[in-house]
């Protein structure tokens, strides 16, 4: 069996297509981003999609957005993190380095509908006593609605843990009509630290708590106040034990045997 991601596995299908196993692909992005970014690159041509090219090398396509499986006819898959459940366990069990002030951290690509939620929420979090740390990446810093709040830089992936370590809030935004969880959720709850989110669907999940998780677009914005100053509980671990990589990869390799 080889278990690939959407991302590294394109440029490898003509190593992957002959090979005598199963083979199974895990998307963690839309589909939609995961073309327009492989057009961007000259890897697709302009009427085709990623699907086209993977679809006939990979025995199962896994998809953490409900909504794409739907509509693409893909198996879903919850979103899942880079770490073990012994992991989140060991950093749990460290001396706790509380934040010396309260911030709310966010790090994503530039888009119009990202800049304008921002533009919205961070005079809510300053006007609350609690800081914008936002990175949004590749937008033109000139552009008039480029928010003030934002910086235009690239994180490494252990950079943007220890910022999200050492904030307080953490803030989630996804894309338009996707309603799968992202990697900041999952990353949140395994912190233990508050979620601002536009994913009302997350109210699905076993770990959602109205103290831990703001619901932009559906929880009143006169509310958020009392969310940031509410006493926050642990999420227990077990409750996130099937979102841990160790889990997730025994779910994966059960497809294997079937």
């Amino acid at each position: 069996m080889i278990i690939c991601n959407g991302y590294s596995a394109f440029l490898l299908l003509d190593l992957i297509a002959p090979l005598r196993c199963k083979k199974i692909l895990v998307l963690r992005d839309a589909v939609s981003a995961l073309t327009s970014k492989r057009r961007r690159l000259k890897l697709l041509s302009d009427n085709e999609n990623y699907l086209d090219r993977v679809k006939p090398v990979f025995d199962v396509i896994y998809s953490f957005d409900p909504e794409d499986c739907l509509k693409y006819q893909l198996a879903y898959v919850d979103q899942f993190l880079p770490f073990t459940r012994n992991d989140i366990a060991a950093w749990r069990a460290e001396p706790a380095n509380a934040p010396s002030a309260h911030s709310c951290f966010y790090v994503g690509g530039y888009d119009d509908g990202r800049a304008s939620l921002i533009n919205q929420l961070a005079p809510l979090l300053q006007e609350n006593q609690c800081q914008p740390d936002f990175y949004l990446v590749g937008g033109d810093a000139e552009n008039p609605h480029y928010p003030a709040f934002c910086i235009n830089q690239k994180l490494s992936y252990q950079q943007n843990i220890e910022k999200l370590k050492g904030s307080t809030v953490v803030l989630e935004i996804n894309k338009p009509g996707q309603r799968g969880l992202t990697l900041r959720a999952l990353e949140a709850m395994a912190f233990n630290k508050k979620l601002i989110t536009n994913n009302a669907s997350i109210k699905d999940h076993a770990f959602y708590h109205p103290d831990k998780i703001f619901i932009w677009g559906e929880d009143d914005h006169d509310a958020i106040a009392r969310f940031l100053s509410s006493a926050h509980q642990e999420t227990d671990l077990a409750l996130l034990e099937k979102y841990c990589a160790d889990g997730m990869l025994k779910t994966l390799a059960g497809t294997a045997a079937e």
